[in-house]
């Protein structure tokens, strides 16, 4: 991960610590925490092409500004690495940056995951119209295992197949199983015709308030939501 590059990068790190009034996050940490994340994300020669970057609040505030060069940066190491190990991707790649605040200053939280990002066509359970995309930061589902993938937009699909915005790799999820939709009294989650449906407080349900610390399974998968008030 060397190259003529690095040096510039730390100093805009740099910049934007002394103008915050300090920071301690390196730039080579987050890339090697990137490069571990998607070495262990692939299977069967596949690399993850969603990549979500976590920072601490406060630090999220400090290093916006370097985003931009931290995004080439990433793209460059990722691009090398899937050549040398002669690599695959279903998907464009899409880098996301966001804050938790179970991530701790000077520190950040890296997954990485599957999803279709080229071609995501629409079952025909869904409405032919289009639907408005509403944007969020800030909340994420959880799995039981501690996997946490942003909720960064709605609505947003959850099922085995890889046209899913989220594709859980579990053979008691449906290949289109279930949608999370934003509505004003908050997250719900609907299912989409699966065949172990969408259960919460052991009863099958077509909709689920996601509820702060309400748990739902999807076949045996169990998750929830945080950061959704």
């Amino acid at each position: 991960m060397t190259g003529p590059r690095e040096p510039l990068l730390e100093r805009i790190f740099e910049r934007a610590a002394r103008a915050a009034g300090g920071g301690r996050l390196h730039p080579l940490e987050i890339l090697s925490a990137v490069e571990r994340t998607c070495v262990a994300s692939v299977r069967d020669g596949v690399v993850a092409n969603r990549v979500a970057i976590s920072f601490s609040p406060r630090d999220f505030t400090v290093y916006e500004p370097t985003f931009p060069q931290l995004r080439r940066e990433i793209r460059a190491l990722l691009d090398g690495l899937e050549r040398r190990q002669a690599y695959r991707r279903m998907g464009r790649r899409l880098l996301i940056f966001g804050k938790s605040s179970d991530t701790p200053e000077g520190q950040v939280s890296v997954i990485a995951y599957f999803a279709d990002t080229d071609h995501r066509p629409a079952p025909t359970r869904r409405p032919t119209v289009t639907e408005r995309i509403r944007l969020h930061s800030g909340v994420a589902i959880v799995l039981r295992d501690g996997t946490r993938i942003p909720l960064d937009h709605t609505p947003f699909t959850v099922g085995r197949s890889s046209a899913n915005d989220f594709v859980l790799l579990n053979p008691t999820v449906s290949g289109e199983h279930a949608r999370i939709v934003h509505t004003a009294n908050g997250f719900v989650i609907e299912d989409q015709g699966s065949r172990n449906g969408v259960v919460a407080g052991g009863t099958r349900q077509e909709r689920v308030w996601l509820a702060p610390g309400r748990h739902v399974w999807l076949g045996d998968v169990e998750l929830w939501i945080e950061g959704g008030g």
